[in-house]
């Protein structure tokens, strides 16, 4: 994540009342550029998290 990036971010409350986000690399997606997803992927892991960031984008209405 950048400064000044949009984002869709998944929290969820622990036990403490504290918000984390979850399921690591699949909570947080940027709403713009996909360039930037982690450089650590592999070719398959890329592909996947962005299909299911394009999911996530499309279930939320918030498809440029």
């Amino acid at each position: 994540m950048k400064q000044n990036e949009k984002s869709i971010i998944f929290l969820k409350q622990n036990t403490q009342g504290v918000y984390s986000v979850i399921n690591m690399d699949l909570g947080k997606f940027p709403l713009s550029d996909t360039s930037e997803i982690s450089r650590s992927l592999t070719s398959e892991e890329h592909n996947s998290k962005e299909e299911f960031r394009k999911e996530v984008l499309e279930k939320y209405d918030l498809e440029s």
